[in-house]
């Protein structure tokens, strides 16, 4: 099983690295972005580890979500591997992560 992530998902998590690298500092950044990556990692051994994700408005796809720390990290099953959709601040108002992804 491979994980992947979509182009929307790296865009994300370079923009949470780069927030915390300038808001923080690049090791505060260096560490969460480690614990994003490892938790999905964890994946690799447990696929079925998250729960499903019910406010997803395609559903035609059956999406997955972990929690590492504030973030939330969204995936799908697809043919054998595992797509990683969305990562975000659990903070976040939802109406606003909406209009962002418009």
């Amino acid at each position: 099983m491979k994980i992947i992530f979509s182009s929307h998902s790296k865009k994300i998590l370079t923009e949470i690295y780069k927030f915390y690298k300038f808001k923080a500092n690049i090791r505060i950044a260096k560490a969460i972005k480690t614990k994003i990556i490892y938790r999905v990692n964890e994946l690799k051994i447990h696929p079925n580890l998250g729960q499903k994700e019910l406010s997803i408005q395609n559903q035609e796809d059956i999406h997955y979500y972990l929690l590492s720390g504030n973030y939330k990290i969204i995936y799908i099953h697809f043919d054998g591997n595992i797509i990683i959709t969305d990562i975000f601040d659990v903070r976040q108002n939802p109406t606003k992560i909406n209009k962002e992804n418009r």
